[in-house]
């Protein structure tokens, strides 16, 4: 995602550049008087498609009772020492979410986390040894899940380590992003 908004920087740049030096005219009011319904145009094909297409990793968010964390604005960072029996949830509206559960001691069986973020960056370390199952999804942005990594629109990657199903102690994680990025490492 950093490097569509980079080279739009480049491209706009370039634009404005030749207009000043006159190597062409150039009328930015021109041009989105002109091609505007383009944008809604784009817009509501991709609200169709998100709408039609099959959601492989659709997360259930309204069914919980675990623990919870909410915030609309600002950065939220967590370094819990224990995961709640029922779970555990950290949702953002903008800024970026650092959750780092590195040292958390962990229940025995499936410990179940969501995150949720509207626009910014999520960074998830979890804890070495531990098995893992990992969904994640970004509408516009990054995902890396473990050193596998993909960018663009509408990205997902779900990851499960060999022995998580036989495993006493697990995490199973589910993470999302509308736009921003979404790291998991341990």
């Amino acid at each position: 995602m950093r490097m569509f908004w980079g080279l739009l920087l480049v491209l706009l740049g370039i634009a404005f550049l030749g207009d000043n030096l006159r190597w062409y005219e150039f009328d930015l009011g021109d041009i989105i008087h002109r091609y505007w319904p383009v944008v809604l145009i784009a817009l509501g094909g991709w609200m169709i498609y998100e709408k039609t297409r099959p959601k492989k990793y659709d997360f259930e968010w309204t069914k919980f009772d675990g623990h919870q964390y909410k915030k609309t604005f600002g950065d939220v960072s967590l370094k819990p020492q224990s995961i709640d029996p029922k779970g555990m949830r950290v949702e953002e509206g903008m800024g970026d979410i650092n959750l780092d559960l590195s040292a958390t001691t962990l229940n025995a069986g499936e410990n179940y986390i969501e995150v949720s973020l509207g626009i910014g960056d999520a960074k998830i370390i979890l804890p070495h040894g531990v098995p893992a199952s990992v969904s994640a999804q970004v509408g516009a942005g990054d995902v890396e899940v473990f050193n596998s990594r993909k960018d663009g629109f509408g990205c997902q990657m779900e990851h499960v380590d060999p022995n998580y199903h036989s495993a006493e102690i697990k995490v199973k994680l589910f993470a999302k992003a509308g736009l921003g990025d979404v790291k998991v490492s341990r």
